[in-house]
């Protein structure tokens, strides 16, 4: 509950009428009850439609529901960003019941668009197009862990034709997300990666073409 200054200072001079002046010492806290915790985590990590949040007794937050390929991203986040909930001591996401291995038809043919500021600075939406592109990738390496699955994956640096002259900078974009499918697990064997022109002059970033076949 929020503490009402006023109001105590009213109720104070009814019940003290003779008192001539009151001294108020006011020191925010924060409740570490499980249901105040879970509520700060819903609030701060925001869980996707098919999963939820629940915080024990030790303010552990559990993670549960069925998780799809879509989700992949938000559980990275999520074990990442879960120490920003005040009073949570730690999140588990064991209890998630997996599901997104089967449900991917290949072959698959898909197209990234991870859009740039200036120099490599990804924009907000390019920031969530990586993420989804990753979490697609480590799905597909799991996958190849059980079954015969050729992977590839084009990485094209691109800039305005304008900017023609800047094969550095397209080279640096395709750079940074090749080492970022690298780090995700992709083999370099795997990768192919181009630098190009585009008469688009929002198309400052890197397009990425991912495949996936049955050998």
């Amino acid at each position: 509950s929020v503490f009402d200054a006023k109001k105590f200072a009213e109720q104070w001079r009814l019940n003290m009428p003779h008192a001539k002046s009151l001294d108020i010492e006011v020191q925010p806290v924060i409740s570490l009850h499980p249901q105040a915790v879970e509520t700060r985590a819903n609030q701060i990590l925001k869980p996707p439609k098919g999963l939820s949040l629940d915080v024990d007794e030790q303010r552990v937050i559990h993670v549960q529901g069925k998780g799809y390929a879509a989700h992949q991203a938000w559980l990275e986040a999520a074990e990442r960003d879960w120490s920003k909930v005040v009073g949570a001591t730690a999140l588990t996401t064991k209890n998630v019941i997996r599901d997104w291995p089967d449900e991917m038809v290949l072959p698959i043919f898909e197209k990234y668009f991870i859009s740039m500021e200036q120099e490599t600075n990804l924009k907000d939406e390019g920031a969530v197009e990586l993420r989804l592109l990753l979490a697609k990738v480590r799905v597909l390496k799991d996958k190849q862990l059980k079954q015969k699955l050729h992977l590839n994956v084009g990485v094209i640096g691109l800039s305005p034709l304008q900017d023609g002259m800047q094969e550095t900078l397209r080279q640096r974009r395709a750079q940074m997300v090749t080492d970022a499918l690298l780090n995700a697990g992709v083999d370099s064997a795997e990768i192919y990666t181009l630098t190009t022109t585009t008469r688009y002059l929002s198309r400052k970033g890197v397009l990425v073409h991912l495949r996936a076949d049955v050998k």
